[in-house]
């Protein structure tokens, strides 16, 4: 859902552009969006690794 979104949101903004300009924003957006989420699960992992010791004491 999130890759026909910013497949459509693309195809407004750059209309005027040729096909392998548009194609490079494209895969642009793809990486952008793994960076991302791979920054989110990076967080995620520090903080449970943070936070083991904590739930070890806790149990």
């Amino acid at each position: 859902m999130i890759s026909i979104a910013i497949k459509e949101g693309m195809k407004r903004a750059v209309s005027n552009i040729s096909t392998s300009e548009y194609e490079s924003l494209e895969t642009l957006a793809k990486l952008e969006l793994r960076s991302v989420s791979s920054y989110i699960r990076q967080l995620i992992v520090n903080d449970i690794e943070k936070n083991k010791d904590k739930l070890k004491n806790e149990k």
